[in-house]
Parts: C-alpha cells; structure tokens; sequence
C-alpha cells in the first residue's frame, strides 16, 4: 500500500504517563514502520498536542491515559477538519495530569463521586472526558473480553472492513476490545444524523436487556465515521477497540500491522465531503400523542 502524498502523521505518546514497566512502545514502533513506509511521521509528547497539532494531518491516539490538554486539543484538531485515528480497548479515558510534586510523573485526575457540584468535576476533567465520548463516538464504550462473546471470541470481518481493511478473512480473534452497541436499547449509539459511519469489525455479546432479560447483542468493534457537517464538519475517525498488544491486528508486531494501518491512514488523507443538513420538514405531520405513539 503506498502511502497517501504529502500526509503527516503524528502519534501522540501517551505511554510516556505510566510505568514504564507497563510502556509496549507501541508509538515509537508504529512510528518506525510508517516512516520506512514512506510516511512523514513524528511523535508527539504527552501533554504538547495543542503546540504540535498544526504541523500535522492524521493524528493517532493509542492508549486508555491521555492529558488533559491533550483531550482537548483532540477536539480542536477535529474542529478543523482534521483526521483522528482511536485505539483503545477500555470504556473511555483515564485523564492524567502533571504531578506537581514529582516533575516529570503524571497521575490520573480525581473524577470524584456522583454528588460533587457540577463545576468540581468540571475541574477534574469529567465533564470534558464524557462530552468527548458522547460527540465524537457517540456513546460510552463497552469494555469487554472476547472470550466471553457469544461468537467463541471471534470479531467478524463486516463487508465494508474486507474492502477497507483488506482483510480476506470472515473474522479474527483478539485478546481484548471495546464495542459501541448497535442493537443494545440501553446502551445504542448515538450520532448526529450528519455523520456517516461504516463499521469494519463487529462482536456479540451477552448482557441485560431493557426487561433484565439475558440476551444477544452485536456492538461495532471498529467503524469509521465521516462528519459531512456540523462541529467537525470535513473530519473523519476512525475508532478500533483494539488493545493493539500481543498479536492484536493494530499491533506493530502483527505481520498484517503495516498493510492495515497503512490503509486506514491513506483513508484518513482526504477529509470527509462537507455536506449541509437541513432538518426534514416536518409541517403538516400529526401532532405525537399516546394512541399515535408506535405508528
């Protein structure tokens, strides 16, 4: 896959806010491979994107940390018509902060407890961390192991993810993802009607319906949404619920690593076609009512 003229890449390097017991280098190796590639590719410091984000076209979030700042600047990038590419396998951020007593350390914000007043979690980043799941993945994420699916821990290879991927195989197995529900009531996603999406990798799953049934559900494990308007308008994403450890397909070490990635980046090159909404007409439609309801 040749990579897409003139795109510059930028890999933020959020693994910098752990242990670096815990630290894959997965940045720095995702990072090697595109530049021998042929893409021009640089890593980001934790904590920098809003002084870095101009210089560059795709930006690629790996990781459950991530600053605050950086959370942020992420939307700003979007704003401006940019690309974000999302790899997290857990239900949402853990927002960090500098440690101001151990220069050079960072420790996760306080999101506090439920009855805190509204600007206190303000304060500690929760209202942004939330308000970026809900408008830009359209929902919260489900954290869950494959090997409890129903579908014996495969993740299906959907039609649109063979052709944009491209993959051969009907599914692949993972050592852990994060699904959007798609059929769930409870938990369904929820996009503008401006963006449009295409789900690459799907997973079933089993939980609690809306009458505490147990019951089967199907949730998108990688999809790509184009914001034809609206706050990103001419903004794509693509998000995969991938851990991207071990043998995961969005791991450097996965042989399939460099073909996939390079595909999703060269998708990620042009930016979505703006498209302005005008809400349907809705004059001369009954006025909604009890009897009316389900019709």
């Amino acid at each position: 896959v040749k990579p897409a003229a003139s795109l510059k890449v930028g890999v933020l390097d959020s693994e910098a806010m752990v242990h670096p017991v815990k630290r894959s280098g997965w940045a720095q190796a995702a990072a090697n491979l595109w530049k021998e590639s042929g893409y021009a590719t640089e890593i980001i410091p934790a904590g920098t994107l809003e002084q870095s984000s101009s210089k560059i076209d795709v930006l690629v979030v790996k990781g459950v940390e991530i600053a605050q700042s950086d959370l942020a600047a992420v939307e700003d990038f979007l704003r401006k018509g940019k690309s974000l590419w999302l790899i997290n396998a857990n239900a949402g951020f853990t927002l960090m902060a500098p440690d101001e007593k151990n220069p050079g350390r960072w420790v996760p914000l306080d999101k506090g407890p439920y009855w805190l007043p509204v600007e206190k979690k303000e304060e500690a980043g929760w209202r942004l961390n939330h308000h970026f799941m809900e408008r830009v993945l359209g929902g919260e994420l489900y954290a869950h192991h494959p090997a409890s699916m129903t579908d014996n821990g495969r993740i299906a290879v959907t039609d649109a993810g063979r052709k944009a991927l491209g993959l051969t195989k009907e599914s692949i197995s993972e050592d852990s993802c994060a699904l959007m529900p798609l059929n769930d009531t409870r938990l369904k996603q929820m996009l503008p009607p401006w963006v449009e999406t295409s789900v690459w990798l799907t997973g079933g799953y089993r939980d609690k319906n809306w009458i505490f049934q147990d019951d089967n559900f199907t949730g998108a494990v990688a999809w790509l949404e184009q914001h034809r308007d609206g706050e990103f308008a001419g903004s794509k994403v693509v998000i995969t619920g991938l851990s991207g450890n071990g043998d995961s397909l969005v791991s450097p070490s996965n042989p399939l690593f460099l073909a996939v990635s390079s595909r999703i980046l060269n998708e990620l090159a042009t930016p979505a076609v703006k498209k302005a909404f005008t809400m349907p007409d809705s004059s001369g439609m009954p006025a909604l009512t009890r009897e009316n309801f389900y019709d």
